[in-house]
């Protein structure tokens, strides 16, 4: 019996049609909700933007934007991660977002966001120090999701993958995935760190980045999202084709300069109580600025 549920995204909207069975395999699995950045489900909607069909194919994935057909029996982790990247375009189109591989926390209106190309870098545990030792508020894991034009972090996943032992042992709870509390609202980017957790300095090493190097790094990895670069399907050994167009990249490139001008970026290496430091001088010296700024419009 054929089934169809509705993924929404920040305001995109994905069909997805495939057997009962998978439908509810998907709609059981915390990673479906994990994945994607503030989903919500549906059953019934007038209107959608990209369709995904589970088929009788002879290869994993065909994309035909903004449908595309997997092959029946592909796993369900993977028709959510394909859901998604079609996803990713169209937030690009619709509302212009970006999905950035990072963890975000938040104070006070403000969001310190935590990326690296490299796994393993501190992302996920830079933001847990904020949050448990620094008067942070979790925001988002896995993604972050950013309007560029108004340098603002406006969504993201709103759980913990713990499937790295390190997060599994600091957070106790055994599940592949770690509910917390988060905030819905939006949030001013107010400064960015590239993390090298390093618990053998006794001073950490640290310095902001030009314009031009954070946009490169900024760059190279919202390429890497919807290039597909590292997208691969059937248990990764399928790859998928890249759905970036010249328009699209044309944005993005330009939104991306505008948006490292304005918003800072530090590489910092050093212990997690170093970074957290760091972290909370920052955004004293940013209140401050805005206080000085309060007073003089007073």
């Amino acid at each position: 019996m054929n089934k169809f549920i509705y993924l929404e995204s920040k305001g995109s909207v994905c069909k997805l049609n495939d057997d009962e069975k998978t439908i509810e395999r998907i709609l059981e699995d915390d990673f479906t909700r994990h994945f994607i950045p503030d989903l919500r489900i549906m059953e019934r909607l007038e209107q959608y933007d990209i369709e995904v069909t589970g088929n009788d194919l002879e290869v994993p994935v065909t994309i035909n934007y903004p449908t595309a057909q997997y092959k029946l029996g592909l796993p369900s982790r993977d028709i959510i991660s394909l859901c998604e990247y079609l996803l990713e375009r169209n937030r690009q189109e619709k509302s212009g977002f970006y999905s950035l591989n990072s963890a975000t926390a938040s104070k006070n209106g403000d969001a310190i966001t935590f990326f690296a190309g490299a796994t393993n870098s501190g992302k996920t545990t830079s933001m847990l120090e904020l949050i448990e030792h620094g008067g942070f508020d979790f925001y988002s894991d896995e993604h972050s999701l950013l309007d560029l034009s108004h340098e603002k972090i406006v969504g993201g996943s709103r759980s913990i993958a713990t499937r790295k032992k390190i997060l599994n042992d600091r957070l106790s709870n055994g599940n592949e995935f770690y509910l917390k509390e988060f905030d819905r609202s939006e949030k001013n980017a107010a400064l960015f760190i590239y993390p090298h957790l390093d618990h053998g300095l006794t001073n950490p090493i640290y310095y902001q980045f030009g314009p031009l190097d954070f946009h490169w790094l900024l760059s190279r990895e919202f390429g890497g999202v919807i290039r597909g670069v590292v997208k691969l399907t059937d248990n990764f050994r399928y790859p998928l084709p890249s759905l970036d167009t010249q328009e699209l990249s044309e944005k993005r490139v330009n939104r991306t300069i505008e948006f490292s001008k304005k918003v800072p970026c530090y590489y910092f290496q050093g212990s997690l109580r170093q970074m957290s430091d760091f972290v909370r001088s920052k955004f004293e010296e940013n209140d401050k600025r805005k206080w000085r700024k309060d007073l003089e419009n007073s």
